[in-house]
């Protein structure tokens, strides 16, 4: 494999590796001995990352068949243009040494993505698990559309946990909400007017964001923000769960 590959073999590091561990993290740090090259990104922006098929196949069942399967593939270089060369580098990272030093909030959602795809199940886990790590009042759109997807019980938990602490606050900054779907605006608002619910927002404040995400989506299927029809249809009886009791006269004048 790699013939067309200028190699260059290092041959002092063997006798300083203490155990099968280091020794396949270094076979990963010093590009040693592969026999496959990834070109990954998006065109223009590809970059070659070298691996060795054997070790991939061992943590991936997707890599075993992809290298050893019925129609395995023969090429030396596999393009994959739907992942950033940083998260794979990651991924690798993970299968050669178990390093899960990685996963953070800008990448977990992408990482776990790649470990699903390539049914790496050890760190698909671990990545659900250090959701509740990650998870933020910015990034909780993103996360609760990762569990739409893949429906995972530990990410869901998560999310859940999240809300019941959290949804009061969501109207606080327009960033937190304006792009999220129906369906989860929706459960947020349905955590936030529990009647047992504590530091509850102001209901002005609720209806005020729910108004302001209204006229986005609004913007977003192409209506009139002007028109009130339109705005009553993207709610959709989403009213009812507004504690208009919990306002006061002025404040229920002020919004009609």
């Amino acid at each position: 494999m790699l013939k067309n590959v200028e190699q260059q073999v290092e041959t002092s590091w063997q006798n300083v590796v203490s155990s099968v561990t280091s020794m396949v993290g270094s076979l990963f740090q010093k590009n040693q001995f592969c026999d496959v090259i990834f070109r990954v990104g998006a065109a223009g922006q590809m970059e070659d990352i070298k691996a060795h098929r054997n070790l991939l196949a061992s943590r991936s069942p997707v890599f075993a068949a992809m290298f050893y399967g019925p129609v395995a593939e023969q090429k030396e270089i596999i393009e994959l243009v739907d992942c950033d060369p940083d998260i794979f580098k990651l991924i690798l990272e993970f299968i050669y040494r178990d390093s899960s030093d990685g996963i953070n909030q800008d990448s977990i959602i992408e990482m776990y993505r790649l470990a699903d795809k390539y049914d790496i199940g050890p760190l698909k886990k671990l990545c659900a698990q250090k959701v509740k790590d990650c998870i933020s009042m910015e990034k909780l759109g993103e996360f609760l559309e990762l569990n739409d997807l893949y429906d995972d019980e530990v990410i869901d938990q998560h999310c859940s946990d999240f809300l019941a602490c959290n949804a009061w606050k969501l109207s606080q900054k327009e960033e937190y909400f304006i792009n999220l779907s129906l369906e989860h605006l929706t459960s947020i608002w349905q955590h936030d007017t529990n009647p047992e619910g504590a530091n509850k927002l102001p209901e002005t404040d609720i209806y005020n964001g729910a108004v302001i995400w209204g006229e986005a989506e609004c913007l977003r299927r192409g209506g009139s923000v002007n028109n009130r029809k339109n705005l009553r249809q993207v709610f959709d009886g989403m009213f009812h769960l507004l504690s208009f009791p919990r306002m006061s006269l002025t404040e229920f004048h002020t919004i009609t």
